[in-house]
C-alpha cells in the first residue's frame, strides 16, 4: 500500500509498540505518551503524545526522520527499514536479591563495624543523594555491586541529579571555591565502578539494581562506546584540569573485567571505619610509640602512595613482600619502629618457618 502525500523516503519501519505497563493507553483519548520496543520490552517516554486515532490493531509505529518522531502507520503502509542484531537482555539478580551480608558485622559499643575477617578500608562521602563508600579495593563490574550488596549498599548510579550535582556544565555561573563537593574531597580524581551497563542494544545504557524512573540524560556523554567494553567507570575531576576541561563528570565504558576502584551508594552509613588499619591484632603488642607518618612524602589521593621511594634506601621484592633495606641507618627498636612507620611500613615480621626460609636463602 501506498498513500498519497507522503513521502516513502521520510519514513522507516520500527520495532515499537506504542504505550508502556508504567504509561498504559488512555482510553478516554486513545494516546499514551510511551512505547515498548517488542524485541527486549525496553519501555521509553516521549517528550510527546501519540495519538492512535482509529487506527485498528495490530498497532505499528513508524518513524518520520523530518519530524524525529514515532507515529502510527497504517501496517500495510510501505516504507523503508532495516534490521539490526538482536538486542538481548543481561541476566542480573533481582533488587530483592542486593542484601546486606549480617554474618558480616559486629556490633562494639553501639557502632556497627566489618569483622576483622571481612574489613574493607574506605571513606564515607556525603552526597546530596546520601553517602557514597570509595573502597581501597580493586573489583571487576560484578565484584563491585556483589560487595557493594553485602555492605548493605547499591553500585553508583550515573543519573541527570548526578550529572547536575557534580558536572560543571550544568550551571554556567559554577564556581569550584564554592561548589558543592569538597575541593579535597575523596573523590576527585578517583575512577571507581558505577551501576551503568550496557542494556544490549547499542547506545542503550541501565544503572543496575536501580529505579529506572529517572533517565540517562542525552547530555550524558558517555566515553569510549566503540572502544568496546559493556561497564561504565565514573570520575570526578576539577574543572580546570584534565583532558575534558568542560566537565567535572566523566563517565566512561570499559572491560567488564578490568579491575578499578569499589564504588558504592546508599541513603545511610551501613558501618563505621575502625580508625586502627593495623593487621596485627595481638593483646601482647602493647606499650608502642606513636606511629606518625610523614605526609609530605606522600601523595594522599585517591590512595597513600610514598612519593620517590628510592630516596630512602635499597627496594627488594620478596618473600611476597616488598622490603626497604635503609641507607646507613642504625637505632634502638623504639627508632627502628619509628622509623618504618614514618615511611607507611612496618617493622620487619618473620613469623613462620617460611619466611625464614626465604630471607635467608637468596635465591628463593
Amino acid at each position: 500500500m501506498r498513500m498519497k502525500g507522503y513521502g516513502v523516503g521520510d519514513f522507516l519501519w520500527t520495532s515499537a509498540a506504542p504505550c508502556s505497563k508504567s504509561d498504559p493507553l488512555n482510553n478516554a483519548t486513545n494516546s499514551c505518551s510511551s512505547v515498548t520496543w517488542c524485541p527486549n520490552n525496553v519501555e521509553t517516554r516521549l517528550n510527546y503524545t501519540l495519538n492512535l486515532g482509529n487506527f485498528p490493531l495490530p498497532y505499528c509505529l513508524i518513524y518520520r526522520r523530518s519530524t524525529q518522531t514515532l507515529v502510527p502507520m497504517d501496517c500495510s503502509f510501505e516504507a523503508h527499514f532495516t534490521c539490526e542484531s538482536p538486542c538481548w537482555r543481561p541476566i542480573f539478580p533481582s533488587q530483592n536479591e542486593c542484601l546486606k551480608e549480617e554474618s558480616m558485622f559486629e556490633v562494639i559499643g553501639g557502632n556497627t563495624y566489618l569483622k576483622k575477617d571481612h574489613e574493607i578500608r574506605g571513606t564515607w562521602e556525603k552526597t546530596d543523594f546520601g553517602f557514597y563508600f570509595l573502597g581501597r579495593k580493586l573489583v571487576n563490574w560484578k565484584e563491585n555491586w556483589m560487595t557493594c550488596c553485602s555492605l548493605g549498599l547499591k553500585p553508583i548510579a550515573v543519573t541527570d541529579s548526578l550529572w547536575k550535582h557534580y558536572d560543571s556544565r550544568a550551571s554556567p555561573d559554577f564556581n569550584p571555591q564554592s561548589a558543592s563537593l569538597n575541593p579535597k574531597s575523596e573523590l576527585f580524581s578517583v575512577v571507581c565502578w558505577s551501576a551503568l551497563t550496557r542494556f544490549g542494544c547499542p547506545l542503550h545504557f541501565e544503572n543496575f539494581l536501580h529505579n529506572a524512573s529517572e533517565t540517562i540524560g542525552e547530555h550524558i556523554n558517555i566515553l569510549g562506546i566503540r572502544k568496546g567494553g559493556s561497564c561504565v567507570a565514573v570520575s570526578i575531576r576539577e574543572k580546570w584540569k584534565g583532558k575534558y576541561k568542560d566537565t567535572t563528570l566523566t563517565v566512561k565504558t570499559t572491560l567488564c573485567d578490568s579491575k578499578l576502584l569499589l564504588g558504592c551508594q546508599g541513603t545511610e552509613k551501613t558501618f563505621e571505619i575502625r580508625d586502627d588499619e593495623s593487621n596485627c591484632d595481638l593483646p601482647e603488642c602493647t606499650g608502642l610509640p606513636d606511629c606518625v607518618m610523614k605526609d609530605e612524602w606522600f601523595l594522599k589521593q585517591p590512595f597513600r602512595v610514598l612519593l620517590s621511594p628510592w630516596r630512602f634506601g635499597n627496594w627488594h621484592s620478596c618473600c611476597d613482600n616488598n622490603i626497604l633495606k635503609l641507607q646507613n641507618e642504625y637505632g634502638t627498636w623504639d627508632e627502628a619502629y619509628k622509623r618504618c612507620c614514618s615511611l607507611g611500613m612496618d617493622l620487619l615480621s618473620v613469623h613462620n618457618p617460611a619466611k625464614q626460609y626465604c630471607l635467608g636463602n637468596p635465591y628463593s
